[in-house]
């Protein structure tokens, strides 16, 4: 009987060991699950950054292209500026030019028909 009852002991233990064996296993594969489940959810969100980042790269490159519009747009107003003034310089000195010798031969003609 005693050799029963050590028996039915040693039966119960291996029985518990497996039970807790299983449960440790349904614990361990919890585990994973919430493991591949976290993992899901930041591949996610990298994703989700990844998408924010091409985002955000375009719209640096396109304020940056707008820059450089805006920029050769002004290097073109500054050259017709340019360009303006100096018409405008040679439209004077023509004109003072022009204005000079108008005057010479009035005072020459004024001389011509005052001798004659």
């Amino acid at each position: 009987m005693d050799t029963i009852n050590k028996k039915m002991q040693m039966l119960k233990v291996e029985k518990d060991n497996v039970t807790n064996l299983m449960e440790q296993a349904k614990a361990n594969e919890k585990q994973t699950e919430d493991c591949y489940k976290e993992l899901g959810e930041e591949q996610q969100c990298l994703q989700k950054n990844l998408k924010g980042t091409g985002d955000d790269i375009e719209e640096y490159l396109k304020f940056m292209n707008d820059i450089v519009e805006k920029l050769e747009q002004e290097d073109k107003d500054t050259v017709a500026e340019a360009n303006v003034v100096s018409i405008k310089c040679l439209i004077w000195r023509y004109h003072h030019r022009a204005h000079r010798k108008t005057n010479y031969h009035q005072k020459m003609l004024c001389l011509l028909i005052g001798d004659s």
